[in-house]
């Protein structure tokens, strides 16, 4: 019996899975399945925004919804050496949930502001959404909610620098900019090839890290009743696992003389 040709595919996948097993050898199972923990907190964060709030439906949930399959596929490219790809879709979800927040509490600092108020279904968010895309630049969009979501930012000019600093890191990775293409002819090659780089696989820890922090933080701020029972993540995030942490640990009742 003639066996079948393999898939594409399959072929595609028994050449990548060298560059994986270098890059856990390397890195560890810990910081190589970094994504997977991510996965896993976005699974169990969205679980338990629709335990909380039920079949209420807003459009952040929605867009929720859909970082499951990305961070997915962010575990296959991480593991595969495909950083750029990565990290331009870091920010399109990045991007994406601070959109949606802003489409679900407007709000803008100045009281002039021309535009009408988004309709009160997701399919009205996102139509607005589409009308004003083009507006919804970093001072007019993403540092308001940056601020909201994390109040620290609009108290102190260094933490809004920071991300405001990733935020264009990450545009790099939009446009074809010259310092990706440098990077990508570099000792790993990787514009021609698949391959494992330690540094870019770090630095894209790093960067995920934040981005995910923020993505987590804009969950809790629209959905706070849904983090009531979540005491701990299967990832470490500079922030949201500091909240959950204090706001989970358990009384401590001082002991008084006589008692």
């Amino acid at each position: 019996m003639t066996e079948k040709p393999k898939l594409w595919i399959e072929s595609m996948c028994d050449l990548l899975a060298d560059v994986e097993r270098e890059s856990r050898d390397c890195l560890g199972i810990e910081k190589n399945g970094f994504f997977v923990n991510v996965a896993n907190d976005c699974m169990n964060i969205n679980a338990a925004v629709r335990k909380a709030y039920g079949e209420e439906l807003n459009f952040l949930m929605h867009i929720a919804w859909g970082i499951f399959k990305e961070v997915t596929w962010f575990h296959f490219f991480f593991v595969s050496g495909n950083y750029p790809i990565l990290l331009s879709r870091l920010r399109y979800v990045w991007e994406s949930v601070f959109r949606a927040f802003f489409a679900e509490n407007f709000f803008l600092p100045s009281d002039d502001c021309p535009w009408p108020l988004p309709g009160p279904t997701p399919d009205d968010k996102l139509a607005w959404l589409e009308k004003h895309e083009r507006h919804l630049r970093w001072d007019s969009c993403m540092e308001p909610v940056l601020c909201v979501v994390l109040p620290l930012a609009g108290e102190e000019k260094e933490v809004r620098d920071h991300y405001k600093w990733r935020w264009d890191e990450l545009n790099k990775y939009v446009h074809p900019s010259a310092y990706v293409a440098s990077r990508l002819i570099d000792e790993s090659a990787l514009l021609v090839r698949d391959a494992f780089d330690e540094q870019w696989a770090l630095e894209t820890i790093d960067i995920a890290r934040d981005v995910f922090d923020l993505v987590w933080l804009t969950m809790m701020r629209q959905h706070p009743r849904a983090f009531d029972d979540l005491a701990q993540l299967h990832e470490e995030y500079h922030v949201t696992s500091s909240i959950l942490a204090k706001r989970h640990a358990p009384v401590r009742l001082e002991n008084r003389q006589g008692e």
